[in-house]
């Protein structure tokens, strides 16, 4: 094909997915491999904090709005709860998180790429999320 300049193979490989969400003024993209380790992530892209659910066996991911809540999986699949706070769950839907007032998060768009796909594009302009990252 084509060569393609990556940062660092140490981290991630070419040909690992990643998923990734570009934002206005900032880009980020989580290895899909973070995924079989935790399946709920709380992070941010720039300024906006997120809230990350995926799956690394299946290749799936969903990025949703979380203001300054921290979610952690609840006991149901389709269940996030808030730390601290195991009455207050919040129900994953395709496109939000509803809560237990009826309160909504909207969800993130983002998609799932090859790291060298990613990093090529975006180069330097995109960050990566580490485990080391954990807020």
């Amino acid at each position: 094909m084509f060569p393609v300049i990556v940062r660092d193979d140490s981290v991630v490989r070419r040909k690992d997915h990643v998923f990734g969400i570009r934002d206005v003024a900032a880009a980020k993209a989580w290895p899909l491999t973070a995924f079989a380790r935790e399946t709920v992530i709380n992070d941010a892209v720039g300024a906006k904090p997120i809230v990350l659910v995926g799956d690394a066996g299946s290749r799936t991911v969903l990025a949703y709005e979380r203001s300054a809540r921290s979610l952690v999986a609840g006991k149901a699949a389709n269940i996030l709860n808030e730390a601290g706070a195991a009455d207050a769950a919040w129900k994953i839907t395709e496109d939000r998180l509803v809560g237990p007032d009826g309160a909504t998060l909207a969800r993130v768009p983002g998609h799932i790429s090859y790291w060298f796909a990613w990093d090529g594009y975006l180069g330097v302009g995109s960050d990566l999320y580490k485990l080391a990252d954990k807020p």
